[in-house]
């Protein structure tokens, strides 16, 4: 997979969530994703 085919992705899911930063992704993810320790 290319850099280009993971920034398309990257962006067309900001756009469905309506988000525009790479930081407020970033905060969504870690708002509904768990991290283990």
């Amino acid at each position: 997979m290319s850099v280009r085919t993971v920034e398309t992705h990257r962006l067309n899911i900001k756009r469905k969530l309506g988000i525009e930063g790479q930081a407020d992704l970033i905060r969504f993810a870690l708002k509904r994703v768990p991290l283990k320790a």
